[in-house]
C-alpha cells in the first residue's frame, strides 16, 4: 500500500497529514497552500496528472522524500497553472521511466527559473505538447 506524507501551509499555518492513498491525498491538497512537502512511497501504478494543477498560491513543491519505483506512469498537467511556482524539489528516488505523458507539465510556470529537470527521463514518453507552454 502507498503511504504519502504531506506538510501544507496554509496562510502560514504548517499541518502534516498521513494518507494510505495517492487519491485520497491528492483530494486534500490545498489549492492555497505557498508550499507543499510530500515524502512517502508509491507502490502501485499511479497518475500524477494534474496533481498541483492550477494551485496559483504555490511557491515550493517538496517531493525530495518520495519514492516512486517507476510506478508514475502520467505526469500530464502535474504543475499546470502554477505561477508563482518558484522552488521544485525532486529527489533522486522520484522515477520517470514509464511515464508516457508530460503534455502541459510545466505550462505557465512562469515563475519556475531553470529548474533542474535533470530527474526526467522521457525514454517512455510519447506526448510532450505543451510542456513548457507560457513558462
Amino acid at each position: 500500500m502507498s503511504t504519502f506524507t504531506v506538510t501544507q501551509v496554509i496562510n502560514g499555518e504548517s499541518t502534516t497529514e498521513t494518507y494510505t492513498s495517492y487519491n485520497l491525498m491528492k483530494y486534500y491538497l490545498n489549492s492555497n497552500a505557498t508550499s507543499i512537502t510530500i515524502s512517502g512511497e508509491v507502490t502501485e501504478d499511479t497518475s500524477f496528472s494534474g496533481m498541483v494543477s492550477s494551485f496559483s498560491n504555490l511557491t515550493t513543491l517538496d517531493l525530495s522524500g518520495l519514492i516512486t519505483h517507476n510506478y508514475v506512469t502520467d505526469l500530464s498537467r502535474f504543475l499546470k497553472g502554477c505561477s508563482n511556482l518558484t522552488t521544485l524539489t525532486i529527489g533522486s528516488n522520484f522515477s520517470t521511466v514509464n511515464v508516457t505523458s508530460m503534455k502541459e507539465m510545466f505550462r505557465g510556470c512562469s515563475k519556475l527559473n531553470s529548474p533542474d529537470l535533470s530527474w526526467l527521463d522521457f525514454s517512455s514518453c510519447t506526448d510532450i505538447s505543451y510542456m513548457f507552454y507560457g513558462a
